[in-house]
């Protein structure tokens, strides 16, 4: 057990980092779950076949976990009554680098019937998520277009201003991060 004690001086308040070295190079990986195929309401996330998260619901989103980062990564996702990693009904190939954080986003749909258009169910990943903004009060943001059917989008806050444009489905804006 270790504690660990953050305090500012005299008062003193704002965001600090905490790095713990393991020996082993980690990256954090947040899954995201955007499938809106009634299908595949849950899914099980594994990595290297074993089980990550556990009937994971859509719309959910994962705290980052640390991921060793020596090496390549099978990041699979299984229906939620899967007992190994031999269903997977899509798997995503990695390499990942510890001074990078990533998020992978699922979305799509696992059978063409009922959507137009079909998007096939994948999983994407986003390489350099931002975990924390030096802006007091603000809140790193970036966007995905997970839609299937909206082939762009635009997202516009309320002043009105465009944050991000033409946005194009199963991908993350190239604006990068911005902080609200």
């Amino acid at each position: 057990t270790y504690f660990i004690q953050v305090d500012g001086w005299d008062g003193e308040m704002g965001p600090f980092i905490l790095t713990v070295n393991t020996g082993q190079p980690t990256a954090l990986v947040n899954f995201i779950h955007v499938s809106a195929d009634p299908a595949l309401a849950f899914v099980d996330v594994r990595l290297d076949g074993e089980i990550l998260f556990d009937d994971f619901a859509f719309l959910t989103c994962s705290q980052y976990v640390p991921v060793d980062a020596s090496g390549a990564h099978t990041i699979s996702i299984h229906p939620p009554t899967s007992m190994d990693a031999s269903d997977a009904l899509i798997s995503l190939e990695v390499n990942l680098n510890s001074s990078l954080n990533y998020e992978v986003a699922v979305m799509g749909q696992l059978d063409p019937s009922g959507f137009t258009p079909y998007q096939p169910l994948q999983a994407v990943l986003f390489e350099g998520a931002q975990l924390y903004t030096s802006t007091p009060g603000s809140i790193p943001m970036h966007f995905l277009h997970a839609v299937s059917d909206a082939p762009a989008v635009d997202f516009i806050n309320n002043t009105p201003a465009t944050i991000c444009n033409d946005l194009q489905y199963a991908s993350f804006n190239n604006e990068g991060y911005q902080s609200f």
